[in-house]
């Protein structure tokens, strides 16, 4: 009886887990996975959960840890994973696409840098409710389909730095809950006036190393919550006066390596000179 009503309260808090997500940091919500454990562990003990063969297992406190980087792996071993992994490392390796995950797939950190991959496809990543933290860093990626992400409703962390995407006509991607978003190295020359359109919610950007010459007055108007912006080595010649009005919550602003030649007035260069926080 007494292991019954355990179980109870572990689905119980599980549920409540799942409505919480939305709205946590990701701070929080490692906080709160670390104090509810993964599914089937009770009695304080931890059940052994499924290991590919060409992978290492284990758990970092309470969470399943699949390590299959560097493993020379062509394609992501599906059968081979249990659906409760909390963080998947497939770094390092050959895989070039990915195919849908099994249902009710519960990782919460997917790591696929330094793969073959050309584009993030939104039927690769149906059904990763869980998701917060993606890193694809590091691939061949060109495309980013606007939905790839509209599953995943408590994603707060992107990485695409080292990827060489194709010039974007319209918004980028479309993911309400993003917070932190690096699109560093990736060959941008221009951001349109709707590039950043569904990323009102982010805090952090990192566009530096791309060639972007010129930004505009519009580009960053809906990152109204932005806080940090790297802008560093990316060949500026010149800023719009009006470029940053929007960011009201801007408390960081990286403009290193870069070579303004068109002395623009107004507002920007009044920032330039009063923020502290200005590189």
């Amino acid at each position: 009886m007494l292991e019954q009503d355990d179980l109870v309260v572990d689905r119980l808090l599980a549920e409540e887990h799942e409505k919480m997500l939305l709205s946590l940091s990701i701070a929080s919500v490692l906080i709160l996975a670390a104090r509810l454990g993964p599914v089937g562990a009770f009695n304080g003990e931890l059940a052994e959960l499924e290991c590919p063969d060409d992978c290492d297992c284990h758990y970092f406190r309470v969470n399943w840890v699949t390590d299959c980087s560097d493993s020379n792996l062509t394609r992501i071993p599906y059968n081979e994973l249990s659906r409760n992994v909390y963080i998947l490392d497939l770094n390092d390796n050959f895989i070039s696409d990915v195919e849908p995950f099994p249902p009710d797939f519960k990782v919460r950190r997917l790591q696929l840098s330094a793969n073959l991959m050309t584009v993030l496809k939104k039927e690769s990543f149906a059904g990763l409710q869980y998701l917060i933290d993606a890193d694809f860093s590091y691939n061949k990626i060109k495309r980013v389909d606007i939905d790839a992400f509209d599953d995943s409703a408590g994603l707060i962390n992107l990485e695409l730095q080292g990827n060489p995407l194709d010039e974007v006509e319209g918004p980028f991607i479309a993911i309400k809950s993003l917070l932190y978003l690096d699109i560093s190295n990736c060959s941008l020359r221009k951001l349109n006036d709707q590039f950043f359109e569904n990323l009102t919610h982010l805090s952090t950007l990192d566009l530096s190393d791309n060639p972007l010459f010129v930004i505009d007055n519009n580009v960053f108007g809906p990152l109204t919550s932005l806080e940090t912006l790297k802008i560093n080595n990316s060949n500026l010649t010149r800023i719009g006066d009006a470029t940053f009005k929007a960011l009201r919550n801007l408390k960081n602003l990286e403009l290193v390596g870069n070579h303004f030649t068109t002395r623009t007035g107004g507002w920007f260069w009044k920032v330039w000179f009063s923020w502290n926080t200005l590189i």
